[in-house]
């Protein structure tokens, strides 16, 4: 996943870029439900990723995942988080795709 579009989109619509690559951080393991895959797949390191998705649990407050030697378990809170996340990414990825041009409110 290429995460140029995404987050210079997010700069567009007054998105911190870091909340933008956060919440595509969490989607890929998400959907990978594997830290060194999701890792893999996004180009960065696994222990970067860890860590990015610890200070998100922690600056949520809540756990996204269970931790386990064969892999990932979203939580209830990360399962709805997850579908949020994908929803907002069509959403990005729609205004990237037809360069938008109108206000931001036009896409909700």
């Amino acid at each position: 996943m290429d995460l140029k579009p995404l987050e210079k989109r997010s700069k567009q619509i007054g998105m911190p870029s870091i909340v933008a690559r956060e919440f595509a951080q969490f989607a890929a393991c998400a959907e990978e439900l594997n830290i060194s895959r999701a890792a893999e797949r996004l180009g960065i390191s696994q222990p970067s990723l860890s860590k990015s998705l610890q200070n998100l649990e922690r600056r949520l407050d809540k756990k996204l995942f269970v931790r386990r030697a064969q892999g990932l378990t979203l939580t209830d809170y990360g399962r709805s988080l997850a579908e949020t996340v994908s929803r907002m990414q069509d959403l990005w990825q729609s205004s990237i795709d037809v360069n938008l041009s109108g206000p931001v409110e036009d896409l909700f």
